[in-house]
């Protein structure tokens, strides 16, 4: 099977033309099966969502993402899942690979942090921003593998988010709460953002440990 070799323009213009997203009716149903709250289904590279409080969200190809809020939906619970698991759910049928990564870029290259949630990936890309690197993405991370010579990331559109004790590590300035019960509030990166795509350097794990150390993976 021939693969397509995409330039990171080519790569960046694809997942924001088929993430664009209007509000409008979501269908009930996807290749004849029904889709209610709290389901999703992927079929014929569409994608269909309902939230357990009913939200819809139907992706098809070519015409982006139609948004369905329920008259009592929280407005600030919309962005989470469009450009949460809605996105990603997007990116996979385009051929892109998702990790559950914040980064930071610096020198033209990004440098990511995979681990559980609570493990500290956005908490480290706002220290790391206090130093003066850029925040690449936070907590999805999206990469194009179509050159088998580098691992393209793409730059996320993913505002920066911290938990009060996060805010207070970091010393970073809340802008608002993000809602839907979360804990967590909006921050600005200290550093900016990237918005162009560049190569990933180094993918770093973070876990529990009595000492701050760094160790090799390899395999």
């Amino acid at each position: 099977m021939s693969v397509i070799v995409r330039t990171p323009r080519e790569a960046l213009d694809l997942l924001r033309r088929e993430t664009r997203w209007r509000h409008g009716p979501v269908p009930a149903t996807l290749d004849g099966q029904a889709v209610t709250d709290g389901q999703r289904l992927t079929a014929g590279g569409r994608h269909l969502f309902r939230s357990d409080t009913g939200f819809g969200y139907f992706y098809e190809p070519g015409a982006g993402i139609t948004v369905e809020r329920p008259a009592d939906g929280d407005p600030d619970e919309e962005p989470l899942w469009l450009n949460g698991s809605v996105y990603t759910a997007v990116a996979c049928l385009n051929g892109f690979v998702p990790l559950h990564a914040s980064a930071v870029a610096q020198g033209g290259l990004v440098f990511a942090f995979t681990g559980p949630s609570g493990a500290g990936k956005s908490t480290l890309v706002t220290g790391l921003g206090k130093l003066g690197l850029p925040m690449f993405c936070d907590d999805t991370l999206m990469l194009d593998l179509s050159d088998p010579a580098r691992v393209m990331a793409m730059p996320g559109h993913k505002r920066l988010k911290l938990t009060t004790e996060a805010l207070a590590l970091t010393g970073a300035t809340a802008q608002q709460l993000v809602g839907a019960g979360t804990g967590k509030s909006y921050a600005q990166p200290p550093a900016g953002d990237v918005a162009e795509p560049a190569p990933l350097h180094c993918l770093v794990f973070l876990e529990d440990g009595p000492s701050v150390q760094l160790l090799p993976h390899a395999g």
